[in-house]
């Protein structure tokens, strides 16, 4: 763990079942984030969480396997930090009054040009 290295800013959350992580219905993702699970039947070592920023658990009444844990994970994701609108209170979907949920055009921005290092 000493040689692990993230990009500035970025913060390594943990996906472990612990006493002290937080439920994930409850935790706000960062906006640059890398996302560390534990084996499917291992969990993550003590150097690693104390890597970790966060800590949060997915909240289940059985175990469940490490991929699913990962879209469970991503999905909650995409829905916090996404150009989503908020549910509707009512059961169902948007009116089609009110438009459906269609993201943004993605709008690209002018390429980025990076010069050489000098040797």
């Amino acid at each position: 763990m000493e040689d692990f290295r993230l990009p500035q800013g970025c913060q390594l959350v943990g996906v472990e079942i612990t006493d002290d992580a937080v439920a994930l219905p409850s935790f706000r993702h960062p906006l640059r984030a890398a996302y560390v699970f534990g084996a499917e039947r291992m969990s993550l070592s003590g150097p690693v969480l104390a890597r970790c920023a966060h800590v949060v658990k997915i909240p289940t009444r059985f175990s469940i396997n490490v991929g699913m844990a990962g879209a469970i994970l991503m999905y909650d994701r995409l829905i916090s930090l996404g150009q989503f609108r908020e549910r509707p209170v009512r059961p169902g979907g948007p009116s089609m009054e009110t438009g459906a949920d269609i993201p943004p055009v993605h709008r690209w921005g002018a390429p980025v040009m990076r010069r050489k290092a000098a040797k």
